[in-house]
């Protein structure tokens, strides 16, 4: 009865094992989707992986209730772990308003950037430039977008554009960028997150502007904010310095978002797990 005993509590030990090692591989190659690439992806590499490792594991160890419940556990284990949305390496293109001026463009007609610059119209209330603009590489997530050439007069083809296309303000040429990168504060899966926007920086008329003070951002997503999702976003801040020092400043987007391809390196991992399961089962049959 004690050897028996002891024998079940080692093939529970062992299920116990099994079904950890899978859950921490099946975690790390979930992980590393999730950095790659959007949810819909993630979870396509999860679901795929997931029953490629429990058909051949459950052929390689044998079909026991228990190590089919181990497994099971596993895959339960790591079911919420490829609910990443906007990820490193996502780019967020826009597009432009069609209109600009005193009067704020509608909402889904295009993006476009606002300075509360003077009272334009003599009636005692401080008016807001809207300026359209449109993505040149479009904000990507994670890396940093330095721009340079601004100038003096009208675009001319001279500027180094990052994240939009130069456009002009006050008869002098300016480009948005960032001088460290933006990155995701919060996400909660369902297509609303917050970015730090720390970075986000003006180049205008020769010097860059840092425009990071502002909140972080908001973004509203028509899905997760996943690969194909469109989305608004919302940021403002005020100017620290310069010639417009204090005038309220405010950002509105509107585009895509597209998430990078998974590396080949995902598949190779998940391929190669199998084959040495593979071999494996071919040193226990000799």
């Amino acid at each position: 009865m004690i050897l028996e005993s002891r024998f079940l509590t080692f093939k529970l030990k062992r299920s116990a094992y099994f079904g950890f090692i899978l859950a921490s591989c099946i975690y790390l190659i979930e992980l590393y989707a999730n950095k790659y690439t959007g949810t819909w992806y993630a979870l396509v590499i999860s679901a795929n992986i997931k029953y490629m490792l429990k058909i051949k594991l459950i052929k390689i160890f044998g079909v026991t209730k228990m190590k089919k419940t181990a497994i099971a556990l596993a895959l339960m284990a790591t079911a919420g772990t490829a609910n990443a949305a906007l990820v490193t390496g996502s780019t967020m293109s826009f597009t432009a308003a069609s209109s600009a001026g005193l009067v704020q463009p509608a909402a889904g007609t295009g993006s476009w950037f606002g300075m509360a610059a003077g009272d334009f119209n003599f009636d005692g209330i401080v008016d807001t430039v809207h300026t359209p603009i449109s993505s040149f590489d479009g904000i990507v997530i994670g890396s940093v977008q330095t721009p340079s050439g601004s100038h003096t007069g009208l675009v001319n083809g001279t500027e180094s554009p990052t994240i939009d296309n130069p456009w002009g303000f006050f008869q002098n040429t300016g480009m948005h960028g960032t001088l460290a990168a933006i990155t995701v504060s919060s996400d909660d899966g369902a297509g609303n997150v917050t970015l730090d926007m720390s970075g986000w920086t003006v180049d205008w008329n020769g010097g860059l502007i840092d425009m990071g003070q502002g909140a972080d951002a908001v973004v509203t997503c028509s899905g997760t904010c996943g690969d194909g999702d469109t989305y608004t976003l919302d940021y403002s801040a005020v100017v620290p310095t310069g010639s417009f020092t204090g005038v309220p400043y405010s950002l509105h987007l509107e585009g895509t978002i597209s998430a990078v391809p998974v590396p080949a390196a995902v598949w190779l991992f998940g391929s190669g797990l199998v084959g040495l399961a593979g071999i494996a089962r071919r040193r226990k049959a000799a």
